[in-house]
C-alpha cells in the first residue's frame, strides 16, 4: 500500500491505494468502514421503529380514526442480506456486548455452518467488501473506484 488519498466532500473515509493485486484491505480499515455502516444503519432502524411506536400510540389515542400506521422496513436487513448474496456466504449479526469493546466487529461470516471474522475472508471477499462499503459510504456523492485486472483476486461469478 504506497498512499491513503483523502476524499473530497468529506466522504468521511480514506481511499486506499492498493498498488499489487495481492494487496488486500487491511482488517482495521475494513472494521473501521463496515462498523460505521452497521452502526448508522442500526441507528436509523431504532429511529424508524420510534417512529413507528409514537405513529402507533397516536393512532390508538384517536380512537384508531384514520389510516393505519405501518411499519417500515429497516435498513440493517437489507444490508445483511446484500452482504450475504454478494460474498456467497452466511453473513450474521452479533449481539452488542454489555460492555463496550474497543475491537468489537458486528457482523460474523458464516462459510460451511462455521462463523468467522473478518481475517477468515479472502482477499477477494475483504476487497469485494472495501468497495461495497465505499459505495455504501459514498451515498450520493461521486467517486472513482478503478480496478486494475481485478479477475486476479475474485472468484469467476465475483469478477463479472
Amino acid at each position: 500500500m504506497d498512499a491513503l488519498i483523502p476524499p473530497r466532500g468529506g466522504v468521511g473515509t480514506f481511499i486506499e491505494v492498493l498498488v499489487e493485486p495481492s494487496d488486500s484491505p487491511p482488517v482495521s480499515t475494513l472494521t473501521s468502514l463496515l462498523g460505521r455502516v452497521v452502526a448508522s444503519y442500526q441507528q436509523y432502524d431504532m429511529q424508524l421503529e420510534e417512529s413507528f411506536k409514537e405513529a402507533a400510540a397516536a393512532w390508538v389515542a384517536g380512537e384508531m380514526k384514520g389510516e393505519k400506521p405501518i411499519k417500515q422496513p429497516g435498513k440493517m436487513n437489507g444490508l445483511i442480506s446484500t452482504l450475504s448474496e454478494v460474498l456467497g456466504l452466511g453473513v450474521v449479526l452479533r449481539e452488542r456486548p454489555s460492555r463496550p469493546m474497543m475491537n468489537h466487529f458486528p457482523l460474523s461470516f458464516v462459510r460451511a455452518g462455521v462463523p468467522g471474522d473478518l481475517q477468515s475472508l479472502s482477499d477477494g471477499e475483504r476487497q469485494i467488501l472495501m468497495l461495497g462499503t465505499m459505495l455504501i459510504e459514498s451515498g450520493s456523492q461521486t467517486f472513482v473506484f478503478l480496478a486494475d485486472e481485478p479477475e486476479l483476486r475474485l472468484e469467476d461469478a465475483q469478477s463479472l
